[in-house]
């Protein structure tokens, strides 16, 4: 499954899905800035063009990224952001790396049988008392025709592989060590925004 899914999106990377928005990044940074201090290093999973990355790096952190896409990776390369290809169950990085993790639009791309997995990573490569900032949809989602053609040839019929309700993601991460410090209710009852910590 791993290697259909990064042939997947990196086909999609090359018609030009996902541009960069960072609308979904930036609910974050207000506790980003007040929690980690500028120096410290934080890794974006899923970091897709690196634009959330290069904001980052602009207020003064050190900032990583993994994609599942080669053709992410090598846009984010070439424009000298550190970037790894992997996965979110199997992290290219040190135990207790990172001040903070952000995994934003990402874990509903993950499957199912790969999430605990996902949520031991980013313990792993935290530091004690480092910081999740997590952004998850709740619904199952449909994209344009040349989307939905790409899906069908590599045999998935929605980029949504894990869709569940808002209990079953925090009792993912508080029975991976985690403690849930804040919910972001933006009045959006299709989207789940939390910060966490490692205990």
């Amino acid at each position: 499954m791993d290697e259909r899914l990064r042939n997947l999106y990196n086909n999609l990377f090359s018609v030009g899905y996902h541009k960069g928005d960072l609308t979904h990044s930036r609910i974050f940074y207000p506790t980003i800035k007040q929690t980690i201090q500028k120096g410290n290093k934080i890794l974006d999973i899923g970091c897709a063009t690196g634009v959330a990355m290069r904001e980052l790096e602009l207020e003064g952190y050190c900032v990583f990224g993994v994609d599942i896409s080669d053709i992410a990776v090598n846009n984010c390369v070439k424009r000298g952001l550190w970037v790894k290809q992997s996965y979110a169950h199997k992290l290219e990085y040190d135990t207790d790396m990172f001040d903070a993790v952000l995994c934003t639009d990402v874990l509903e791309h993950v499957p199912e049988e790969n999430l605990q997995d996902s949520a031991k990573e980013m313990f792993r490569v935290l530091k004690q008392d480092g910081r999740i900032f997590i952004r998850i949809c709740l619904e199952m989602e449909t994209h344009k025709e040349k989307y939905q053609k790409i899906q069908e040839r590599y045999g998935v019929s929605c980029l949504h592989l894990s869709v569940f309700h808002k209990g079953f993601w925090l009792d993912l991460f508080t029975a991976n060590g985690f403690i849930i410090e804040e919910e972001i209710s933006l009045n959006n009852t299709k989207w789940l925004n939390f910060i966490g910590r490692k205990t």
